[in-house]
């Protein structure tokens, strides 16, 4: 068995799972992607655990149970808590003792840091498996170390070159101290941060008094690890502070009146962050040391539709932020003002994530998870990633720093899974509840010769010509209407909208992957007239075309319909007449193989009809099968090659043996698979075409 066509699901639906004592409001990835850091709601404690087992691995009690903001230093040696208490509290996660404490209401002294007073690199992450751990609390492999110090290393060289690429395209590198006092002026002038100050001692004490509701939003430390940047915001000031990890005394307060960043990040000696106006995003940067207001690096257009309400999720490097924009997930290259994805697959995404490269996004919804991976032209699906436990309302979706790794919760659940491609599950796979995947009412046909198969959703305007032998995209055409049904024949397309039907025929040669037909490409164009007499239909459900392309069959609702309102409507297809209708049951149509028969499925009940045309009069009418049968041919979902599907999600051979398992998204009702000779369609949540390859 082969699957041609739908996005590979994660066939083991998670490498760890874990309970936790409570409710996960926070979780951190340490920069070398080994350590995880969580906090629960009202619970005492930040655990951290084995990126690899979830397996905790340390406890730190911190003075209050409800947390703000975590945040690891660089080289992932120390770990900073901020929570309810106002106190930001640091450890050191070798040795599990706390090496800083600062209660900011009570400090008074603005001191600069002293950055030589430890060096971050006598850390090393190997030494965390050491005695002064317990073996059966904490156990890393020797060789799982060793490659991940590998791993490390690489992803340094690749960061480095990248930075250094960076460097090189943007000119000069941005050097605050040099500059501060030549451009603050002007920059103060341009700037949108209202006229933002410096807090002196003095006004430290009352910067809290004067806004108790304070939130810290987001921490990042230097990048040599002696300092931390923390930024503060409630309904009415912005703040962004900055302290010395060791003396444990804060070094500057810039406040920024008016509405300011959800988010810091460290570039080089500064802290970066953004601010958003209606046609671009301004980023601005500050010293951790520095005296002088922020100043203005850069300005980068967004897209339209922008507003301050629109869920957003910024990267700094490299820049591109994610929108969602009413339904449609929008990923922007900043830098080159450059859609990268432009997806409306995702129903009510609940969360967002890159990776810190970029080369990996994700976006999460109440029970699935999509993961998109970069490209040179922009994102594609790549994973669709599900729990075996029927979680929902996944939240706090992480991408790890390295790209192989996501995490995410389910109230007191973690979920943690790898970004690589899966492998076939093994024949003792626990059994899953079979359950049917949410329809999104796809329709498909495949051609006669079982070369392509055409699909769209219903009551969608564009339409997906796949090739069956590569299940490559070989076109996509736009109709510039409401799809109701499908038809394909050797190269020609034949798409049923509301009133008519429009034909396209596909370029034999020489054109590219994924190659875009619109209206001007159709050939022919047959009215239908479905608001006159005797049909009178005041909206079209479905339409279907028999195999001959004689007939078109039309459901609908009628204006002086029966109580329930469904007519079966056939019209002639080479010029659009009206030839007969009778009451129906509603559902979708389709005509057997044969194409002499019609049926309907609605609510599990079936309904049929022979279409039947006098040879004398011409006349063609309905005559309603009374007497239930089968479909001569057989139904659409029924295989030749007798494959069978299980409960708990396998598909078998005609000799019981076990061919494919199904994850849980790819399950549907039987009405909604449809079979083209050795290839077996499964319309889900997506379309999936597989193709049933003879013992």
């Amino acid at each position: 068995m082969r699957i041609v066509q739908g996005v590979p699901m994660s066939w083991h639906p998670t490498i760890a799972t874990v309970e936790s004592p409570g409710i996960v409001d926070h979780i951190v990835w340490s920069p070398c992607s080994r350590f995880i850091a969580i906090s629960m709601v009202q619970e005492m404690g930040i655990q951290i655990l084995d990126a690899v087992t979830l397996k905790q691995l340390k406890l730190f009690t911190p003075s209050h149970p409800s947390t703000q903001a975590l945040a690891f230093s660089p080289e992932s040696h120390l770990l900073t808590w901020f929570g309810d208490s106002n106190t930001f509290i640091t450890w050191d996660l070798q040795t599990g003792v706390q090496i800083g404490e600062i209660p900011i209401e009570e400090e008074s002294n603005l001191e600069e840091s002293n950055p030589e007073e430890f060096n971050p690199e006598e850390f090393n992450p190997e030494e965390f498996n050491s005695e002064e751990f317990n073996p059966e609390e904490f156990n890393l492999e020797e060789e799982s170390n060793l490659e991940e110090e590998s791993n490390l290393e690489e992803e340094s060289n690749l960061e480095e070159e990248s930075n250094q690429g960076e460097e090189s395209n943007q000119g000069e590198e941005f050097n605050l101290e040099e500059e501060s006092n030549l451009e603050e002026e002007s920059s103060l002038e341009e700037s949108n941060l209202e006229e933002g100050s410096i807090l002196g001692e003095s006004d430290l004490e009352k910067f809290f008094v004067d806004d108790p509701d304070l939130y810290v939003y987001s921490i990042t430390y230097s990048k040599c690890g002696t300092m931390f940047g923390a930024l503060f915001k409630s309904s009415f000031t912005t703040a962004i502070w900055t302290y010395n990890v060791l003396s444990s005394v804060p070094i500057y307060c810039y406040l920024i009146e008016g509405k300011g960043p959800d988010k810091i990040w460290t570039h080089g000696d500064c802290i970066w962050f953004p601010t958003y106006g209606v046609e671009s995003i301004t980023i601005w940067g500050i010293g951790f040391t520095s005296e002088h207001p922020p100043l203005e690096v850069r300005i980068l257009p967004i897209p339209k539709n922008f507003s301050a309400s629109t869920q957003i999720l910024f990267i700094p490097t490299p820049l591109q932020v994610a929108l969602v924009l009413d339904k449609t997930i929008l990923v922007w290259d900043l830098q080159h003002s450059k859609v990268l994805l432009n997806s409306t697959d995702v129903e009510m995404p609940r969360g967002m994530a890159f990776s810190s490269d970029g080369q990996f996004f994700a976006c999460s919804t109440d029970s699935l998870i999509y993961l998109w991976k970069g490209s040179p032209t922009g994102y594609t699906l790549h994973r669709k990633l599900t729990s075996s436990t029927n979680a929902t309302r996944f939240s706090n979706l992480l991408l790890s720093p390295s790209g192989q790794s996501i995490i995410t919760s389910n109230t007191m659940t973690l979920h943690l899974w790898h970004t690589m491609d899966p492998t076939i599950p093994p024949f003792h796979l626990p059994a899953l509840t079979f359950q049917e995947a949410v329809t999104l009412h796809f329709i498909l046909e495949f051609s006669l010769d079982r070369s392509l198969a055409v699909t769209a959703k219903l009551w969608d305007n564009s339409v997906t010509v796949f090739d069956l032998r590569s299940g490559a995209t070989q076109f996509v055409i736009d109709t510039g209407m409401e799809v109701y049904g499908l038809g394909v024949t050797g190269g020609t397309v034949v798409v049923v909208g509301d009133g008519k039907v429009t034909t396209w025929n596909l370029p034999a040669v020489g054109h590219i992957l994924n190659t875009r037909l619109n209206i001007s490409d159709t050939i022919k164009t047959v009215k239908f007239d479905r608001h006159s007499a005797p049909s009178r239909l005041r909206q079209i459900s479905s339409a279907s075309i028999s195999p001959n392309f004689d007939y078109i069959a039309v459901m609908g609702r009628s204006g002086r319909a029966r109580r329930k309102g469904s007519w079966l409507n056939i019209y002639d297809l080479p010029s659009g007449e009206h030839l007969t209708r009778a009451g129906s049951e509603g559902g979708t149509p389709w005509f057997t193989r044969d194409g002499r028969e019609v049926w309907c499925l609605e609510s599990e009940v079936h309904e049929a009809w022979v279409v039947s045309k006098d040879e004398k009069s011409g006349i063609t009418e309905l005559e309603h099968i009374k007497q239930y049968r089968n479909p001569s041919g057989g139904f659409p979902w029924e295989s030749p090659h007798c494959c069978q599907f299980t409960d708990d999600g396998w598909i078998t051979s005609s000799t019981g043996k076990y061919l494919l398992w199904l994850p849980p998204d790819w399950r549907s009702r039987e009405e909604s698979r449809v079979l083209g000779g050795q290839y077996l369609a499964l319309l889900c949540s997506e379309v999936v075409i597989l193709e049933l390859l003879e013992e």
